[in-house]
């Protein structure tokens, strides 16, 4: 089984953007129930199977929206008003944040390292603020660290 994960908004024009996850295929039902919350938007669906220049297989689903003017200002939160490739997170990013938002981060950012939960969130991040935001409002222990890739 191999592990495949790439999401994000991506930026079409100064106007708008679009939404894109691909997982791996054993995560099929959380990329369907995404397609599925944003199904006005929700352009496809797709299964797909790629060979590899190994000869592996890769198999994986994905989904994507449509360009739209409201998720090009959620690209411009999400990615430093558009000066950035990497998203960048914020104490106010967070203010909106609820349970079910930080199981969906989770799921499709997340992982496990040593039994403990690992937020994956860039690399040009002050994480101390977000820890201390997130352990505010979700009455958990968040720490801020950085593991060597």
């Amino acid at each position: 089984m191999s592990r495949f994960c790439r999401a994000g908004l991506t930026s079409v024009s100064d106007r708008s953007a679009y939404y894109y996850c691909m997982h791996s295929i054993t995560q099929k039902k959380f990329v369907l129930w995404k397609h599925t919350i944003l199904r006005p938007l929700s352009a496809r669906f797709v299964n797909r199977v790629d060979t590899l220049e190994d000869g592996r297989k890769l198999s994986y689903t994905g989904a994507q929206t449509w360009s739209s003017k409201c998720l090009r200002e959620y690209y411009l939160e999400f990615y430093d008003q558009g000066r950035s490739t990497e998203k960048i997170l914020t104490p106010n990013l967070l203010d909106g944040f609820t349970s079910l938002s930080l199981a969906v981060w989770y799921m499709g950012d997340g992982s496990l390292n040593r039994n403990t939960g690992v937020f994956h969130v860039g690399l040009i991040n002050d994480l101390t603020p977000i820890a201390a935001a997130l352990s505010e409002r979700f009455s958990v222990l968040f720490k801020s660290c950085r593991y060597s890739i």
